[in-house]
């Protein structure tokens, strides 16, 4: 993944690789999603950073497919009501995951 997409990476990752530095918590939103702390190689400070699994939303706010329904009408142009009751949920009284500032 580093190789073919280094512009998602650190400079210091796409370098020198990086090794796993343990766990955070598990997630209070979603049970059993437990992030991942990964560090550089070879780097004098130690810099640590987050990461998740591909299935979890990145405001940590559930799983892709638990939203893939609802985005897919939203993307339709339906209205967050008409999502609201395809999808058995109360109308959204915030931005869908997915359609917050700076995210296409």
């Amino acid at each position: 993944m580093i190789e073919r997409h280094p512009e998602l990476f650190p400079e210091a990752i796409v370098q020198n690789g990086f090794s796993f530095d343990g766990h955070e918590r598990e997630s209070k939103r979603i049970p059993g999603v437990r992030l991942r702390r990964i560090t550089p190689k070879g780097g004098v400070k130690k810099v640590v950073y987050t990461i998740r699994p591909s299935e979890v939303l990145p405001s940590m706010v559930g799983k892709t497919g638990d939203v893939k329904n609802a985005l897919l009408l939203l993307s339709h142009g339906d209205s967050a009501d008409v999502v609201a009751e395809v999808c058995g949920r109360n109308r959204p009284t915030r931005k869908p995951a997915g359609r917050q500032a700076g995210r296409s």
